[in-house]
């Protein structure tokens, strides 16, 4: 391929045609990875690193049992095994004896994982001198006396989070745990909600215990969890139905045409097809557990199986586990039938997935599925973390999570030994979903905000304030949670709309998720678009490897700690923001500008393998040179227009002469010649005692834009030139009162015009909440040539 040709966009149809290294770039490079070791001392097991230290107790664990108490403490008898060695340690106590007399042998269990720089740590149970069972509500695996160093919680809710100390993470391997600090100690402990039976083991959840380079903890934390995930790992590119076809209820027509349209548009012209394609909420016979409706679907999904191959893809299928949505599963239904439903407080019915006849059929109709239609995709959508009922086979409310969980988590495991290669899409753990979920799901939800949340950062292209309010919720969670990046979702590429995508779908997989689906509507797609969607998934497929390491760019006020924490109260900063994804001899960076002023972004460029002059040129929206001969670790300042969507590559390669300098041809526009703007407060007046002697109007009932004592008032006049391209004027309003439009008169050589306008939900049809960002853009379109302005905008 020539050097031109790798460096090819086209504006109309996209190309993206830079080819990188399928190799990984670790954000723990070389210089900054340790070695660690292990010592075993007279009550501890000390983690060395560098020069730091983390001391893990290997004293007996603290029991809390229900309507029981420990009078006698364990004392440590045996030590057995050579941990540094790679040897289970093995520490035996003297049994507890608990107030009834009964008592409990305790066994407790150490391994050194040297690959993982990783200590686990559990422990064993047994229950004797007694025929009653006891319940056991919580297990204190770990008491650490921290003194005055930091720590920091992702959080401390019913979901299992890490902590993080200086050089060390710790946790409990479970989605489901709590880990907490409590005045200077860090606890980590669990609450097994099980009634232990007499001479019958028990065995833990395990605590996990990393080393890592100081002030790296959190990418080490990713990187150990990034290294249990299930396969597959690499892009999954999904189609979703839900938006597009018929709700609640689709025929099989309604799926076959959709398909057809996909096949025509995409799959044909281009070969370009889905990894699979989901059919949403609709397809089930609601007084069944998660049959088929014949109804719908006469002859199973045998003929959708097959339209499926014929674009390229397998069938992927939605469920909700808890039963969350009656019109999938009728949960009355479910309960007359004899499986486990609950009620929840606030009068809601739902089904058990610790109850075992409830999860075996959801389990058993899944393999079945899975199995006779080719099923490669699993979306689980709507959990219930815990279960109030105390007749399903385990405790009620808070100590039934792990029952729940553990429910769940058998699903998982039996799709994965059917279907090693299916994608397990989890989109019902949150917007802060435990880590360790990500054990068992190939991909979860993330800090997505909204199934389509209202703009944000005003913008006469409302899709644009569209990304920017779901970045707004992404980058608070690149930085706050701790599932790695590629392993979340925000619900990937939404085009339900008339209005451009491009943008949207180009920052979209530049987050560097690994499942990328679609909810793309065909009524909104011409032959430019199913191009322009055709090179972006082609581009995507082939850099999945360096799009899985991501380092987000936070705008610049939340930098340094100051990132708000899953929040949507917060203001969305109008400041140039992206993602950087770096292999070892590359890198890819997308910027975004979400605002209307002209702006710049500085990124740090890292020092890569080859000590060569460095070179950066923009592959989308087009081919643009911004730095030569740049050095490793060296600092580029990087221009951005108004609302731009920038793709850079950093590499070696020297492009072709002759490539236009960014600074020489951004800023090019409509040219004022001159204006004259003015902002007064205006003040409403009456007399005393308003209309016809009336005392029940105030000052403001001779005010026009509602009900104030005052209003701003701005004016102004300008000469422009506008280009040949168009342009166009835009008079915005920001304020607290919702899609409230202000007076406004506008000339344009001497004659009036009327606005288009667009407001921050002009488009926010799949929101749930609405934003805290008001406002309204007026828009007058215009021609090329020279033109003199008068407006006049008043409002509160």
């Amino acid at each position: 391929m020539g050097l031109q040709n790798r460096f090819r966009a086209n504006i109309f149809g996209l190309v993206f045609a830079a080819v990188l290294s399928t190799a990984s770039f670790c954000e723990i490079s070389a210089a900054e990875t340790l070695s660690a070791s292990v010592k075993v001392e007279s009550d501890q097991v000390v983690i060395t690193r560098g020069g730091g230290s983390l001391h893990v107790s290997i004293k007996p664990p603290i029991l809390k049992f229900k309507n029981a108490d420990v009078i006698t403490n364990p004392q440590r008898s045996e030590l057995q095994g050579d941990l540094a060695a790679g040897e289970t340690l093995r520490v035996t106590f003297t049994p507890a004896v608990l107030n009834d007399s009964s008592k409990v042998e305790i066994l407790l269990m150490l391994k050194w994982y040297p690959k993982e720089n990783a200590l686990r740590k559990w422990t064993r149970l047994r229950l004797t001198e007694t025929d009653s069972p006891k319940l056991l509500e919580e297990i204190i695996l770990e008491d650490m006396d921290i003194g005055n160093k930091q720590i920091k919680l992702q959080s401390d809710g019913i979901q299992s989070y890490p902590a993080y100390l200086e050089g060390f993470f710790a946790g409990v391997e479970f989605p489901i745990a709590s880990t907490r600090v409590s005045g200077k100690r860090l606890i980590l402990a669990h609450q097994p909600g099980i009634k232990l039976q007499p001479k019958v083991w028990y065995e833990s959840r395990k605590v996990v215990y990393g080393a890592a380079p100081e002030g790296l903890e959190k990418q080490a934390f990713e990187r150990y969890i990034a290294a249990n995930r299930p396969s597959p790992r690499s892009l999954h590119v999904n189609y979703n139905s839900w938006w597009t076809s018929p709700a609640p209820y689709y025929t099989e027509a309604d799926i076959l045409n959709l398909m057809q349209e996909f096949g025509r548009g995409l799959y044909k012209p281009y070969r370009v097809g889905f990894d699979t394609f989901c059919i949403d909420m609709g397809w089930s016979n609601p007084q069944s557990i998660w049959q088929i409706d014949e109804k719908l679907f006469p002859d199973g999904f045998s003929n959708i199986e097959r339209a499926a191959a014929q674009i390229g893809s397998h069938l992927g299928l939605w469920v909700s586990p808890s039963s969350q949505y009656p019109t999938a599963l009728d949960n009355n239904w479910a309960e007359s039938k004899g499986f486990e439903t609950f009620m929840t407080p606030w009068d809601w019915r739902y089904t058990c997935l610790a109850g075992a006849k409830y999860r075996e059929t959801f389990r058993s109709r899944l393999l079945d599925l899975i199995e006779h239609y080719r099923i490669r995709h699993l979306k689980f959508d709507g959990y219930q973390f815990i279960c109030y009922s105390s007749d399903h086979g385990h405790e009620p409310g808070m100590l039934s999570a792990e029952a729940c969980a553990e429910g769940i988590i058998e699903i998982f495991e039996s799709i994965h030994e059917l279907a090693p290669d299916t994608w397990i899409e989890s989109t019902c753990f949150g917007f802060n979903p435990s880590p360790w979920w990500a054990f068992y799901s190939n991909s979860v939800i993330g800090t997505f905000g909204d199934d389509a949340p209202t703009g944000r950062v005003p913008c006469p292209i409302y899709r644009e304030s569209y990304t920017t309010a779901r970045d707004y919720f992404n980058l608070q969670g690149a930085e706050w949670l701790s599932v790695p990046t590629a392993a979340q979702e925000v619900l990937g590429i939404i085009h339900q709309s008339p209005e451009p995508f491009t943008n949207d779908a180009v920052i979209t997989v530049m987050r560097g998720h690994m499942f990328l689906p679609l909810y793309i509507n065909p009524k909104f797609m011409d032959g430019r678009r199913w191009k322009t969607l055709a090179d972006i998934i082609k581009w995507a497929r082939k850099n999945a490897a360096a799009l899985a390491e991501t380092e987000p760019i936070l705008p610049e006020s939340w930098r340094n700690g100051k990132c708000p924490k899953i929040t949507r109260d917060a203001p969305m900063p109008r400041e140039p923001y992206g993602y950087a994804h770096w292999t070892k001899d590359k890198g890819i960076i997308a910027l975004r500008n979400p605002w209307i002023a002209p702006t710049s972004c500085t990124i740090r460029l890292k020092n890569l393998t080859q000590n060569k002059p460095l070179y950066a040129v923009s592959i989308y929206p087009e081919v643009r040179l911004y730095g030569s001969n740049l050095k490793n670790g060296s600092a580029l300042k990087v221009p951005l227009a108004p609302y731009e969507t920038l793709v850079l590559e950093i590499s070696v390669s020297k492009p072709p002469k002759g490539l236009p300098n960014a600074a020489e041809v951004l800023g090019y526009g409509v040219k004022v010649v001159s204006s004259k703007p003015s902002t007064a407060r205006i003040v409403f007046k009456s007399n005393e005692n308003g209309i016809n002697g009336s005392k029940e109007f105030g000052a403001d009932w001779t005010s026009e834009v509602g009900a104030s004592e005052s209003a701003v008032k701005m004016e102004g006049s300008a000469e422009i030139i506008v280009p040949k391209t168009g342009g166009e004027l835009l008079l915005l309003r920001e304020g607290s009162d919702p899609r409230l439009a202000p007076l406004h008169t506008v000339t344009i050589d001497g004659k009036a015009v009327k606005p288009k306008s667009v407001s921050c939900s002009a488009d926010g049809w799949a929101a749930g909440v609405t934003s805290p960002e008001q406002w309204i853009f007026l828009r007058y379109p215009l021609k090329q040539g020279k033109h003199n302005i008068r407006f006049q905008m008043i409002g509160r």
